[in-house]
């Protein structure tokens, strides 16, 4: 289900503009978002503090 952003939500990462909230969770953030060429795709995001920690990273690689 699409939930409208937060206030404390960007409204980009990287090429990609955030549309909406498709869910969260403990380890992070998934958001619909859209590419500069016009691409929908669901963008996941890991909390701070799980993406600084090394063991974790090299797991969900």
């Amino acid at each position: 289900m699409l939930a409208p952003l937060a206030h404390d939500d960007p409204v980009q990462i990287g090429a990609y503009r955030l549309l909406a909230r498709l869910g969260s969770g403990g380890m992070g953030t998934v958001y619909l978002a859209r590419s500069a060429g016009g691409r929908t795709v669901a963008l996941k995001t890991m909390h701070a503090r799980i993406a600084t920690d090394p063991a974790f990273r090299t797991r969900s690689c």
